[in-house]
């Protein structure tokens, strides 16, 4: 086993910040998501899972491209560090903007989803009015029967 040289350090320690910082927008795309879905405990839990098993995967990937795979207690402070100055610094931003945005598409939706219901509404009730039209007229008789003819086997 080697030692790293304080450069060598540095440079992992600042790349672990970038990613964490990464990590951080990473949250925010999913609070977005969580603010489009209705709220329960249910739906927070499954998100906040997803993020920590993606964030886990995406954790265990950067250290093994960086620095080899060896763990290294800088490169995972360098990430906490990049996550909160993200967290504090843009991500106030970020989450102001996906308030307003998500409102927006929820309002969208909702007319979107009002003008689907409203066509399958037209659409159902066309087709009863066919089927109480096909009813009628397979009720009918084609013909009068005393008006009809039988062979009486003359």
């Amino acid at each position: 086993m080697y030692l790293d040289t304080i450069g060598e350090q540095l440079r992992v320690f600042l790349y672990s910040c970038g990613f964490g910082f990464l990590l951080g927008v990473l949250f925010e795309a999913f609070m977005f998501f969580t603010l489009m879905l209705p709220r329960s405990k249910v739906v927070t839990f499954v998100t906040d899972f997803l993020y920590m098993v993606t964030c886990t995967f995406l954790m265990f990937i950067f250290g093994l491209s960086v620095h080899n795979g060896s763990f290294k207690f800088y490169v995972y402070a360098g990430a906490v560090i990049g996550w909160f100055v993200c967290y504090f610094s843009s991500g106030a931003f970020l989450r102001k903007i996906s308030i307003a945005f998500s409102g927006k598409v929820k309002c969208a939706f909702s007319y979107f989803k009002r003008g689907i219901l409203t066509v399958s509404r037209k659409i159902g009730e066309k087709r009863v009015k066919k089927l109480k039209k096909s009813e009628i007229s397979s009720n009918l008789l084609l013909q009068d029967d005393e008006a009809m003819l039988y062979n009486n086997g003359e």
